[in-house]
């Protein structure tokens, strides 16, 4: 990317007109426990408790000097899920893996500013078993998450965010059992 204006992250400044590469990943590890409320026959419903690590990994490197600024943090995030089955006959079933969170405290992350963040991954499908070890599906599956606060950060000329992302993806797959 090259920058039209000049760049401050941390104090350290990425001049217009120079060349500038940008990470930001944010990598994570889930653990779950489901709890079955709900079980007749195939069809279930159940709900879920998860802890997220997640890895912010943020970083500005100049590609015409020495600049470079790097900023990581792990931070835990408590998770909420609902997943079910519901199968209509032998043959043909609906399905949900539902997974979302809000948090608006700083007591959440540890900061030291207020804050506040959502994320929500649903996924709805229907399925046909095709034989006993094959079977069909369609599948649409909504992922977004929104992030807004304002950082105390002296170095950030006024420290508000407020980002939004939301994506949407149908697909239509097999799987062999």
């Amino acid at each position: 990317m090259q920058l039209k204006n000049d760049l401050v992250v941390d104090g350290v400044t990425f001049p217009a007109g120079s060349g500038v590469l940008l990470n930001y990943a944010f990598p994570s590890y889930r653990v779950s426990y489901t709890y079955d409320v709900l079980r007749k026959g195939n069809s279930y419903l159940a709900l879920d408790l998860s802890l997220q690590l997640r890895n912010a990994d943020i970083y500005f490197e100049s590609l015409n000097g020495p600049q470079f600024i790097a900023n990581k943090n792990v931070g835990p995030v408590p998770i909420s899920k609902i997943k079910g089955e519901l199968w209509l006959g032998e043959k043909t079933y609906f399905a949900t893996d539902i997974d979302g969170f809000y948090a608006s405290s700083r007591f959440i992350n540890g900061a030291d500013f207020d804050f506040e963040g959502s994320v929500l991954d649903a996924s709805l499908w229907a399925g046909l078993l095709l034989t006993d070890y094959l079977e069909t599906y369609f599948n649409i599956r909504f992922i977004g998450g929104t992030a807004k606060g304002t950082s105390e950060n002296a170095s950030s000329p006024d420290g508000f965010t407020d980002n939004k992302l939301a994506t949407i993806n149908f697909s239509i797959g097999f799987l062999l059992k």
